[in-house]
């Protein structure tokens, strides 16, 4: 299935994501403008993936986020729409070393996390405190469900 670098950086599905805990699983389906659409969540204007395949537009399939594509910083409020920032609450943190992983939860359905430098940690709110939650849309993997 790959070198581990490769496994790292793109799991080939679900479940070997979760065995590597290198991204947050989310499911969902892929709209036909190549948007990711949580479930729970079909008003939602969905997250831009655009190296997703057309193949699985209108399918049930699963985001993969990587740890290190999500971003979360204090909401600045400066009224400039981002398509790949969602409001979040923040829900865990934990002291990893040089690290944090903090998970947020977006929309009260779905949750992603972050791992983050501690350093950074100073602009990112306490558990219970809202974010904005970042996602980088070229790092996402949509795969079938």
């Amino acid at each position: 299935h790959g070198e581990r670098s490769e496994l790292l950086a793109c799991p080939p599905n679900r479940r070997t994501s979760e065995i590597l805990q290198t991204h947050s699983t989310i499911a969902g389906h892929l709209s036909d403008d190549a948007r990711f659409v949580p479930n729970g969540n079909e008003y939602d204007r969905g997250l831009p993936v655009p190296n997703a395949s057309p193949a699985l537009a209108g399918k049930d399939c699963v985001a993969l986020i990587p740890h290190h594509g999500v971003v979360l910083q204090k909401i600045n409020g400066d009224g400039v729409e981002n398509p790949s920032s969602f409001l979040g609450t923040i829900t865990d943190i934990v002291d990893c070393g040089a690290t944090a992983k903090v998970t947020a939860e977006i929309l009260g359905t779905w949750e992603v996390t972050s791992v983050m430098p501690k350093a950074d940690l100073i602009d990112v709110p306490q558990v219970g405190s809202a974010a904005d939650v970042i996602i980088d849309p070229n790092l996402v993997v949509v795969v079938p469900n």
